[in-house]
């Protein structure tokens, strides 16, 4: 009687974990109602990632474009204008062509040769190992999720890089 017994009371415990498993998968199940998340698109943004000298005058320029957007957004085009130091202002243009992930960032380098006020600021900079204030105001042309134009500013500073020679970040 005592061996039927304790079977009897061990048989329900057996069951506890089993049964505990099959309702939280049920819970998990309930919380993936299977809803798309809806598209948000906004409207991205680029900014100087790197500043680096390439050779004499010639300095390479990573553009990182920012895409805030749920969804991937494929870069077309960037037109900006990049002013230094507060008055020293050069064009850029760009044609990446890529597409950034949704809420992520890709760098794009750019080869350029500064103009001379910009050249001055960026040698003061590199010299006294101090920042240099810029800002990028233009429009992005996107096709991915649909075509649009979008304008940005931003505004920041570079500082040279310690043991990177000619490069501000």
């Amino acid at each position: 009687m005592r061996n039927e017994l304790s079977v009897r009371r061990s048989m329900p415990l057996n069951f506890a974990p089993a049964l505990l498993l099959v309702l939280a998968s049920l819970l998990l199940s309930a919380c993936g109602s299977g809803r798309a998340v809806k598209p948000r698109v906004f409207a991205p943004s680029a900014s100087i990632q790197e500043l680096r000298r390439s050779g004499g005058n010639d300095w390479t320029l990573t553009l990182r474009l920012q895409n805030f957007s749920n969804v991937g957004m494929r870069l077309n085009r960037v037109e900006a204008q990049l002013t230094i130091g507060g008055d020293a202002s050069m064009h850029l243009e760009a044609t990446p062509g890529l597409t950034v992930a949704p809420n992520s960032a890709e760098p794009y380098p750019i080869g350029f040769q500064l103009n001379a006020d910009a050249a001055r600021h960026i040698a003061d900079a590199l010299s006294s190992g101090l920042s240099v204030n810029y800002t990028l105001k233009g429009r992005i042309d996107s096709s991915e999720p649909k075509s649009r134009t979008d304008d940005f500013e931003f505004e920041s500073s570079l500082t040279p890089v310690p043991g990177l020679v000619d490069t501000l970040r």
